[in-house]
């Protein structure tokens, strides 16, 4: 199918097969989403003491999925869209406005995921899945409550 592609090695020289627009912009929206959770988790880790280790452990996580993400795309010959200038800082004054910010966040990437799961087969929507999980796990950790499918709100 054309509509489909896939992400993973072929041939011995390592090269991969090409992205399709839709996946390419998929992408694209979930990097933006890294670029943005990396800036907010990092800011909550500086303003708030009681969430600062949280918040680092989930900037590292954001920051390896930016990584992966950005080698993607590169590898499918495709410029990585940029971190903005900045984000809104608005909503990180408190600890609970901190962890709602969060959640939202959380939310939004879950969603971007799901849109991804849907897009591919085989490896790359198992990496996908598992994403979703730890995502589901960071969500729980950042005081959501469980929720059998998140992102399918």
């Amino acid at each position: 199918r054309l509509d489909v592609c896939r992400i993973e090695p072929v041939g011995d020289r390592g090269r991969h097969q090409v992205m399709n627009k839709q996946l390419v912009a998929l992408r694209q929206q979930q990097l933006t989403l890294e670029n943005e959770a990396i800036w907010t988790f990092e800011t909550i880790a500086a303003r708030s003491n009681a969430l600062a280790k949280r918040a680092k452990k989930s900037a590292r996580y954001h920051q390896a999925r930016r990584k992966s993400l950005r080698a993607m795309l590169r590898a499918a010959g495709i410029e990585p869209t940029p971190p903005a200038l900045g984000y809104p800082a608005s909503s990180l004054i408190t600890d609970h406005d901190m962890r709602q910010h969060s959640q939202k966040l959380l939310h939004r990437i879950a969603r971007a995921e799901i849109k991804v799961i849907g897009s591919t087969i085989g490896k790359v929507r198992a990496a996908s899945v598992e994403s979703l999980h730890e995502v589901s796990l960071a969500l729980i950790g950042w005081g959501s409550p469980a929720q059998a499918f998140p992102g399918l709100d």
